[in-house]
């Protein structure tokens, strides 16, 4: 957890299942009854299971505690078709992806657009 300005950051690595689920629904909590806004940084989060999606859905059972958060997307699929398949996603802010120029395409031997 790093503070950025008011924005305090939580930062997740590894897999968010059972184990982990009721420290992160701690954390989120004890900041969301601060009023802190958070960003809470999934970009390393290779695994979640249903209740460490309950802990962040249930960290922020309101609008307004919700208003407070936004979400960094995981760089793996199954963490962020979890949000998807659950209908969890419409929830909550999730952070901007960065937009990125296409690479042309190279032909079959690498050497240039196709």
């Amino acid at each position: 957890m790093t503070e950025e300005g008011d924005t305090v950051r939580v930062t997740l690595r590894g897999e968010l299942d059972v184990m982990v689920a009721g420290q992160v629904g701690e954390v989120i909590r004890r900041h969301l009854a601060a009023g802190r806004p958070q960003l809470i940084d999934l970009s390393e989060v290779v695994f979640i299971d249903s209740t460490g999606l309950a802990a962040i859905v249930k960290s922020a059972p309101t609008e307004a505690e919700r208003a407070l958060m936004t979400l960094r997307r995981s760089r793996h699929h199954q963490a962020n078709r979890l949000f998807a398949l659950t209908g969890t996603d419409r929830l909550f802010r999730f952070e901007a992806e960065p937009s990125s120029e296409a690479e042309p395409a190279s032909d079959t031997n690498g050497t240039g657009p196709a």
